[in-house]
């Protein structure tokens, strides 16, 4: 088997069997995304106080009662042969990479190691992500607004977070190559790493090979919602389903009680009664005050989570053979377009929705779910809206038409496309919802705008106006008591929050004209005459910067943002998606992908996400593809495997320094704007050599060369604090050995920074003499003093040095 690895670090994975193939995916995902894994994996078992101490008790208390790691263990058990082999492959994988030492920067922060991961993980992980993904918590909301506002609460009436995205396909009527092409994104909240991690994998075995390109949650295996397969591509939506139902626990209903117990890290554990019923797990309330809900959903009546899907959809051919193996699909109930090469394209809806009784009990699931063939002249597009009546099926809240009528007037203005073409449709940022927001405004009081939400100032006036009539909609009497936070705790409050609720549906509430015996017209008025006396406001994008989310910060925990903020165009419902955060300068929710697959030729694809491939902040590909992303674009796609790199191990080796042969080498180094904590900018060739050979000429100090394969990529020296005046600087201790480390700034080394100085600490630790490493970096240095701790190394005291204030770390084997 081998990994390769494109210009992006995308990896290309080659097997001649399906489990080599399966293990090397875990190996690589685990490589690529060590903390993620981890902090997923704990999740899934409702275990992340044990990492996270109090601040993970909330999910996890949630996690167990809703039974993810439960229900991900009936549905394995469940799973042919075959399947269970493809899981326990690929977690094989997982395991083995950490067990050589794959981790996080976040794992060494907290001085945690990753767990052991099970066959039945990737199942609990899939359920993570998507748990509150269906209806039953806007369904909360929903309640609590009811009860508020009476039927008026119906005005809150649409897709709110239940998620999106947008996808097409074209027949090959519509394309300059006479074959079909398929182009979307999926809106999701933006994480820290991505949620989406885009593979390749080859299968060469000769009666069930494959070749796939496509994405994939990282810790799942093969590639789910979004995939080429050469001959044919397949891309989703979120249909928009109500396929979660929340009921009263009835007094009369059985119910089955185990006592579980939550570890809390630096804190004393929690107990906690996880309740389960025939229908479903008791997820909210207490049942001794007859508050308690239980959740029903597919996954639980039926122990399957579609996994079955994951097989058929890798070794599909043809459109035929994607709709079969969606067949094995059950949520989150998703649109699905698929294209081959052969011109077929069709519509589907995969997945399960529960015929419900007048009193709302379920009796069996709904046959007959929305499909639509498509003409070879013609397009369908998705963008989780009502797609007519046969929607009707799948429930009545979806999401506004503006994004999916906007691709559809795009699509009919443009000439044949291409994949390129076809990627810059799902770039567009026009604002078309809220033209009856517009029509309140008086015409003195509206400056010209052709309606893009980018950085022109009719943009930057607009969202003015829109947050200050959200913010006087939210402040009218009635609705105070939406105010308050969400009854359920934090966790819902995303759904809770009454900005974000007015927000999503304010083309609603204008179209009303009073909602909610609010007379919007003065109230619009008012708040345009404001607005005109205002100074320039800055741009839309500076207002609307990209903040993806890290799971530290989820949690509501201190972390260091090492993500990009950047300037965003596109809005909520404008077809390039990025949600507006009422009272916010940020935007945590839009397209976690952009794509469009060529049926006629795979290479002619596109592709991209946010961000990149790795989850380490010092790694050249944690954020190589965001520019792109940023800006509307797509990358290509690599196919040609003579294109790509073969992704090998490394040799690391050390030679003694020589002054006199690695005088340019060393002057060059020294003399780097990044080397200013050397203190040798400014040192003539001639000083520096003189420098070295006194170095190497003590016996208390050496100086070393650091190779990659061969090639020099850096130096570190040792000095003995015994003889050495800087160990006069803090309480010495036998077998201490000083270390001081220089990177050189070049591409040999990318990637592999902390291979290199774990290389470092095991050679100096395999000296018998040597007890403790003892770093020194200038204080202000805090990439390397970053790494040391990432290493292992401890902090010390901070010491003024006759040249520096010094932060001493140290590092015992």
């Amino acid at each position: 088997m081998t990994v390769f690895r494109d210009p992006w670090g995308i990896p290309h994975i080659r097997a001649s069997s399906l489990g080599d193939l399966a293990f090397e995916q875990g190996q690589v995902t685990a490589r690529d995304r060590a903390w993620q894994l981890e902090i997923e994996r704990l999740r899934g078992e409702g275990r992340t106080a044990e990492l996270l101490g109090p601040a993970g008790v909330e999910w996890d208390v949630f996690a167990r009662r809703t039974r993810l790691e439960a229900i991900a263990q009936t549905a394995w058990s469940r799973l042919d042969t075959h399947t269970r082999d493809f899981l326990a492959a690929y977690v094989d994988g997982v395991n083995t990479a950490f067990d050589e030492g794959a981790t996080g920067v976040e794992l060494e922060a907290l001085g945690a190691s990753p767990g052991a991961w099970q066959p039945w993980t990737p199942l609990a992980v899939f359920q993570v992500q998507h748990v509150l993904f269906g209806s039953f918590p806007s369904k909360l909301f929903h309640a609590r607004a009811r009860d508020v506002l009476g039927e008026d609460a119906d005005l809150f009436r649409t897709e709110g977070l239940a998620g999106g995205s947008n996808a097409y396909a074209v027949g090959g009527g519509r394309t300059t190559s006479g074959a079909p092409l398929v182009a979307g994104d999926p809106h999701r909240v933006f994480e820290a790493p991505n949620v989406y991690l885009q593979v390749r994998l080859a299968c060469t075995d000769s009666l069930h090979g494959f070749d796939v390109v496509g994405l994939t949650f990282p810790g799942v295996p093969g590639v789910q919602h979004f995939g080429h397969a050469g001959s044919v591509a397949w891309a989703v939506t979120n249909a928009v389903a109500d396929y979660q139902d929340l009921h009263p626990l009835s007094p009369s209903e059985s119910v089955t009680r185990e006592t579980q117990t939550i570890v809390v890290r630096d804190a004393a554990p929690v107990q906690i009664d996880v309740l389960s019923t025939a229908r479903g797990p008791v997820v909210l309330g207490d049942p001794s005050d007859g508050t308690a809900l239980v959740l029903q959903t597919p996954a639980h009546d039926l122990g399957d989570l579609g996994f079955g899907a994951l097989l058929p959809l890798l070794r599909s051919r043809t459109v035929a053979d994607v709709d079969a193996a969606l067949e094995h699909w059950v949520e989150p109930v998703n649109n699905v377009v698929i294209a081959d090469s052969a011109g077929r394209v069709l519509h589907r809806v995969a997945g399960v929705v529960p015929v419900r009784s007048d009193a709302g009990d379920w009796a069996g699931w709904v046959s007959g779910l929305p499909r639509t063939e498509v003409a070879p002249d013609g397009a369908f597009v998705t963008a989780n809206e009502r797609g007519g009546a046969a929607y009707d099926v799948l429930g009545r809240d979806f999401a506004p038409p503006f994004r999916a009528d906007r691709i559809r007037e795009l699509l009919s203005a443009a000439p044949a496309l291409d994949a390129t073409s076809a990627a810059e449709v799902l770039a567009d940022v026009q604002q078309t919802q809220l033209a009856g927001l517009l029509d309140l405004v008086p015409a003195e009081l509206r400056p010209a705008w052709g309606g893009a939400m980018d950085g022109s100032p009719g943009a930057a006036w607009f969202a003015g106006l829109r947050e200050r009539v959200v913010d006087a909609i939210c402040a009218a009497p009635q609705l105070s008591p939406l105010r308050e936070p969400s009854p359920h705790g934090p966790l819902f409050e995303p759904w809770s929050s009454l900005p974000g609720r007015v927000a999503a549906s304010l083309h609603v509430l204008v179209e009303h004209g009073t909602p909610f015996g609010i007379d919007l017209a003065p109230v619009v008025r008012e708040c345009a005459a404001e607005l005109a006396t205002e100074h320039a406001r800055a741009s839309w994008p500076e207002r609307h910067r990209f903040h993806p989310l890290h799971a530290l910060e989820q949690f509501g925990l201190p972390h260091e943002r090492t993500s990009p903020s950047t300037p965003l165009a596109g809005d909520g419902d404008t077809v390039r998606a990025a949600s507006w955060l009422p009272g916010t300068g940020v935007c945590v929710r839009g397209s976690v992908a952009r794509y469009a697959w060529d049926l006629a030729d795979r290479s002619h694809s596109r592709w991209v996400v946010p961000l990149g491939i790795s989850g380490d902040p010092s790694d050249p590909h944690h954020a190589d593809q965001h520019a792109t992303w940023a800006c509307g674009g797509t990358l290509p796609l690599v196919t040609d495997w003579a294109q790509l790199t073969e992704e090998t191990p490394v040799s690391i080796t050390h030679r003694d320094l020589d002054p006199v042969a690695d005088l340019d080498l060393l002057h060059g180094w020294v003399t780097e704007p990044r080397a200013v904590y050397w203190g040798m900018l400014d040192k003539p060739r001639e000083e520096v050599g003189e420098i070295y050979a006194w170095i190497q000429d003590q016996p208390h100090l050496a100086a070393y060369v650091l190779q990659i394969d061969g090639l020099p990529v850096g130096l570190f020296q040792t000095w003995d604090p015994g003889v050495d005046e800087l160990g006069e600087f803090y309480d010495r201790e036998p077998g201490d050995l000083g270390v001081h480390l220089f990177l050189a700034d070049t591409a040999i080394r990318a990637g592999h920074t902390m291979e290199v100085t774990c290389y470092i600490r095991d050679t100096l630790f395999d000296r018998p003499e040597v007890a403790r490493l003892v770093v020194e970096p200038d204080a202000a240095n805090t990439a390397s003093i970053d790494l040391f701790r990432r290493v292992g190394f401890v902090d010390g005291p901070q010491v003024d040095l006759p040249n520096k204030v010094a932060q001493f770390a140290f590092l015992q084997p």
